[in-house]
């Protein structure tokens, strides 16, 4: 069975298309949203994602948790909701469309092209056999930081201020972050003099191509059009993938239109498989 992989962030993770599960009133959840912190709207949402957890499988430990270590429970509860929003993205709406075909999804909320592209290399070390791969590209300014021998995605220092924030509880997270906010500082004022963002996305294009054999085929859906001029005209499936989540309903942040799977999808179909003649 040939195999098709998926890399990219939250939009093709298909986080907060299981949102409407957890909440009895999931409009007025997004009315919420539009006047509380970040901090507060994650503080409610868990804590439907734990009473959704615990009214479907009642489990002992997690009730444990919750009454002694809420941030163990919430890694549960995210671990769970994760599988669930991949079962609601689009290439699990393409696996159901290809079923020749073995799709799997690598794309998480916070990734860069540059985690992407090191995700895929390591795949295909593994796994040396004819792959299609389509990637999702994040936005040029995100990428990752090594601290202490981990890899730290960082979207960008609105998100870090948010997880230290988050973190407040933890002194070794909060350290951690502080360093990663002024590695990530470092990089912004870079690009700000050399345009490095878009230097280093091109370096990491050249990567890929690099290390990939024959068997293998990259496809591409570009986050805008300041991307465009990086990538092979020839494999880019979409040229400005935010222009085009507009057309659909949004839930927080993120589409969560069942159209919107479908059309892309029919999109990506076209563009990625020879025409029957």
């Amino acid at each position: 069975m040939k195999t098709i992989l998926v890399t990219g962030c939250s939009h093709s993770a298909g986080v907060e298309c299981s949102d409407k599960l957890i909440f009895d009133n999931y409009e007025q959840y997004l009315s919420d949203c539009k006047v509380l912190t970040e901090h507060e709207i994650h503080k409610i949402k868990l804590k439907h994602q734990l009473k959704f957890l615990l009214e479907k499988f009642n489990n002992k430990k997690l009730k444990t948790y919750m009454a002694t270590d809420i941030s163990k429970a919430g890694d549960i509860a995210s671990k769970f909701f994760k599988i669930l929003d991949k079962t609601y993205s689009w290439p699990s709406e393409l696996q159901q469309n290809l079923t020749d075909y073995q799709i799997i999804n690598l794309a998480e909320g916070g990734n860069s092209f540059k985690l992407n592209v090191k995700n895929t290399l390591d795949f295909i070390k593994k796994h040396n056999s004819e792959l299609i791969v389509i990637h999702q590209v994040p936005s040029s300014a995100r990428t990752y930081v090594k601290h202490n021998r981990k890899i730290h995605s960082v979207v960008n220092l609105l998100d870090l201020e948010f997880k230290q924030e988050l973190y407040s509880y933890d002194s070794t997270m909060s350290k951690t972050i502080d360093i990663l906010k002024q590695k990530y500082k470092n990089l912004v004022k870079r690009d700000v003099k050399h345009n490095y963002f878009k230097k280093a996305l091109s370096q990491y294009l050249k990567c890929l191509v690099k290390n990939s054999n024959e068997s293998v085929q990259h496809f591409f859906i570009l986050e805008d059009n300041d991307q465009n001029d990086i990538f092979p005209k020839q494999n880019i499936i979409m040229e400005n993938f935010k222009a085009f989540r507009k057309d659909y309903q949004i839930g927080k942040s993120h589409v969560i239109d069942p159209k919107f799977q479908k059309d892309i999808i029919n999109l990506i179909i076209s563009k990625i498989l020879p025409k029957k003649v």
